[in-house]
């Protein structure tokens, strides 16, 4: 069960990436408050049951409390 929600969590993230013209590798270089992931991060945690935790790592966003913050915002 686990591994199937990080399955399609992952996949969902890459058509994210390729939607906002962007490869996992850019998103180092981008701030955690860049709009594309914002967007992102808030796509995959109404959609998937993945931790923030989990966001943060993926997303280069520093921590999970950086993604709660962003989250709670929206």
């Amino acid at each position: 069960m686990v591994e199937h929600r990080v399955n399609q969590a992952e996949a969902w993230l890459r058509e994210g990436l390729k939607a906002a013209g962007l490869k996992q590798r850019e998103l180092e270089e981008l701030k955690g408050s860049d709009v594309r992931k914002l967007m992102l991060a808030n796509m995959l945690w109404r959609r998937t049951k993945v931790s923030q935790e989990w966001l943060a790592e993926k997303l280069r966003m520093k921590s999970a409390a950086n993604v709660r913050e962003s989250l709670n915002k929206e």
